[in-house]
C-alpha cells in the first residue's frame, strides 16, 4: 500500500511542511476556503497601509502645494 503525500498544486513538489520548499506556494487547508477567512484576507489587503501613505494624505489635505515642491526639489541636479 502507497502512503498518499501531499503535492504543491503550483509545481507538483512533495510538500514537507506549510510551504512549498520549490516555490514557496502555501499548502491550502481547509480553514483557508473558509468565508470567515476570505473576509480576513480581504479587509486586510484594504486597509493595510504604511506610515508614508498617511503621511501623503494628510500633506495632500493640509498643503497640497508642498507635496509638489518635495517631490520636484528631489529630482533637480546640482550643476
Amino acid at each position: 500500500m502507497e502512503k498518499s503525500t501531499l503535492r504543491c498544486a503550483r509545481c507538483n513538489t512533495e510538500l514537507k511542511g506549510t510551504f512549498c520548499y520549490n516555490c514557496g506556494e502555501k499548502r491550502i487547508e481547509a480553514k483557508d476556503k473558509s468565508f470567515i477567512q476570505f473576509l480576513e484576507e480581504a479587509i486586510s489587503s484594504v486597509f493595510v497601509a504604511d506610515g508614508k501613505f498617511f503621511k501623503t494624505i494628510k500633506l495632500l489635505v493640509t498643503n497640497p502645494g508642498e507635496l509638489t515642491k518635495v517631490s520636484s526639489l528631489a529630482f533637480e541636479r546640482n550643476t
